[in-house]
């Protein structure tokens, strides 16, 4: 993996919002991809809400921090997954508040960790521990990829804005994980499969019904997936950007980028290929 010298990355693009309500493990459980109830103050959950279709509106984290439930979601579609959300937790009296004095600093490596105040580092993806009552370190990834969730008052000397080098820094080792992250451009465009979600357990199969779910199950046990998620690399120019049609030799759309990033003079993606592509315009496939 390329060596970076930024490794204390913040990540405003996140917005938090708290749940409230005698059933909001409930309403979440019959909402969103994942099995919420795996959800403890030491445990994390990484999963995605879909539409009706089966198709990935945005992924998202749950966790616990000082007892209190939250929801991160990624900045761009925010108001738009709370409105929906919102809809339906009236009915199941639960309430979505924004928690706007949280942000995450994003943190590459465990050598950082101590100089943050944080005691235990945690070892297990999507583990979570507390050296304090107000912050949580998650671990996102097993390749050393680390959140930092706490108030902005308690993480004022870590943060300053991002540069565009940090943020390609922190979507580089996202694209390395095969951690998708959805905003406008791909909204609603892809399905979990397709996205490998079930390989970061952001899909549960046993835990009954959720939005989208019928779509879901019929694809896993009776479906055949032709398309699968890829890492992919090349030189620039071109530049694409999320949702681009990539094509074959014959210059036919085989697949579309989801996620990309840009490290020196070359571009990183994500992106759904159909399975056997030959891709045409200098593209390494890092998956051959």
């Amino acid at each position: 993996m390329m060596k970076f010298s930024s490794n204390c990355i913040s990540l405003p693009y996140y917005r938090y919002f708290s749940l409230s309500g005698d059933k909001a493990l409930a309403f979440l459980q019959g909402q969103l991809s994942c099995d919420v109830n795996r959800i403890s103050d030491t445990q994390a959950v990484f999963g995605a809400y879909l539409n009706i279709k089966g198709r990935v509106i945005t992924t998202l984290r749950l966790l616990k921090i000082d007892g209190k439930l939250l929801l991160q979601l990624p900045e761009s579609l925010a108001d738009i997954v709370v409105s929906r959300l919102a809809r339906v937790a009236m009915l199941s009296r639960v309430t979505l508040t924004p928690e706007p004095e949280l942000t995450t600093l994003g943190i590459i490596g465990e050598d950082t960790i101590p100089a943050l105040g944080m005691d235990v580092i945690p070892q297990v993806t999507m583990s979570i521990t507390q050296s304090n009552p107000d912050s949580a370190l998650v671990r996102i990834a097993q390749a050393e990829l680390f959140m930092l969730i706490g108030s902005k008052k308690s993480m004022t000397p870590f943060l300053k804005d991002p540069s565009p080098v940090d943020q390609n820094v922190w979507l580089y080792q996202l694209i390395q994980s095969r951690l998708v992250e959805i905003d406008t451009q791909t909204t609603e465009q892809f399905t979990p499969h397709e996205l490998d979600l079930s390989a970061h357990e952001a899909v549960s199969f046993t835990k009954g019904c959720y939005v989208g779910q019928e779509i879901v199950a019929r694809m896993q046990y009776l479906g055949k997936l032709k398309q699968h998620l890829q890492q992919l690399q090349w030189h620039i120019p071109p530049l694409r950007s999320n949702n681009a049609p990539l094509y074959d030799q014959e210059q036919k759309i085989v697949g579309y980028t989801v996620m990309i990033c840009n490290v020196e003079n070359e571009q990183y993606a994500l992106a759904v290929i159909r399975d056997g592509a030959k891709l045409n315009g200098g593209i390494t496939n890092e998956n051959n």
